[in-house]
């Protein structure tokens, strides 16, 4: 998939995928990614540094998340695997929102 994006994409929406299972290197100016209810999802690469919004709801076999870039000001996991690795370190940009933070349902674990 990587070789068919644009290298100046600025938004990528793949919704209800059941086919895919892995992306490559995602282009560096990316900076909207939705990828919900990609249910065969497995692996994502590293994601863009300018990346801002990240929706992957209903990605069920995604059991790991990659770092986040620190400028993300929106992350969306809902109804994804309870096994899902999300990194300790969420941006500064997340953690303003803490307290917006009504329901999570995925379990926080440290990456390692």
């Amino acid at each position: 998939l990587k070789d068919c994006l644009p290298a100046n994409l600025q938004e990528l929406v793949l919704v209800d995928c059941s086919n895919l299972t892995t992306l490559g290197a995602f282009p560096k100016n990316l900076q909207r990614i939705n990828l919900d209810r990609c249910k065969n999802l497995k692996y994502l690469l590293p994601f863009p540094s300018y990346l801002q919004i990240l929706s992957l709801n209903g990605c069920t076999s995604l059991t790991f998340l990659p770092d986040l870039p620190k400028g993300l000001q929106e992350l969306y996991i809902n109804e994804c695997s309870s096994d899902m690795t999300v990194p300790s370190n969420l941006p500064d940009s997340l953690l303003k929102f803490e307290d917006r933070i009504i329901d999570l349902e995925v379990t926080l674990k440290p990456s390692t």
